[in-house]
């Protein structure tokens, strides 16, 4: 009896070109219902910009919370990739990403013009330097974990402690090391320079 070979091509998810499909569709959804976004949406509202010119920052209160959503979201992520849903969940997270950031940008540009970019810009720095192509190592470790599981020539074959090893599980740790340190940045130097750069906004 033949052994039944079940695998999926390993064509490489292309979550680049996703991640920009969603920064397109966020920017194109905000152009379309600006409207919404400038009265009722709180991102970036001119109130809210003005308060963090002035609040105090309990950098380390920030840093435990920023954690636990960064490197929370990275640990989930990883753990659902295992699951058959794994490549679609790695797809929805880099159109979700995207989606953000379109709207985010887009936002900002609605509401300040070119002073809106460099605001972008100032919000993201350093920390995102380290996020974005984090964001993307984790998303290829991800999706090969997945297809090592699910979608292998040879299911059959010692998958557990031969998949560990493809998945390459100490890469995983750099890339969340590499987040935590991105945690710190976003926590203790983030806040200053934002508030250094809304004080002459």
């Amino acid at each position: 009896m033949k052994r039944i070979r079940f695998y999926i091509q390993t064509d490489k998810l292309p979550t680049l070109l996703l991640f920009g499909a969603g920064a397109l569709l966020g920017i194109f959804g905000v152009y379309v219902g600006r409207e919404f976004f400038l009265t009722n949406s709180e991102i970036l509202r001119e109130d809210i910009l003005y308060n963090l010119k002035y609040v105090n920052v309990d950098c380390k209160a920030f840093f435990y919370y920023v954690v636990k959503e960064r490197v929370g979201q990275a640990l989930i992520l990883a753990v659902l990739s295992s699951t058959y849903l794994g490549i679609v969940l790695c797809a929805g997270t880099a159109l979700g990403y995207g989606v953000s950031m379109g709207v985010f940008l887009a936002t900002a540009v609605l509401r300040y013009g070119l002073k809106g970019v460099v605001l972008v810009v100032v919000c993201a720095f350093p920390h995102y330097a380290l996020y974005i192509p984090m964001l993307f190592a984790l998303l290829v470790w991800c999706e090969r974990l997945c297809r090592g599981i699910y979608f292998q020539r040879n299911f059959h074959v010692e998958k557990g402690t031969a998949i560990l090893r493809e998945a390459n599980l100490p890469r995983l740790f750099i890339i969340l090391g590499i987040i935590l340190v991105g945690c710190f940045l976003e926590s203790f130097l983030n806040p200053y320079l934002l508030s250094a750069y809304l004080k002459i906004f």
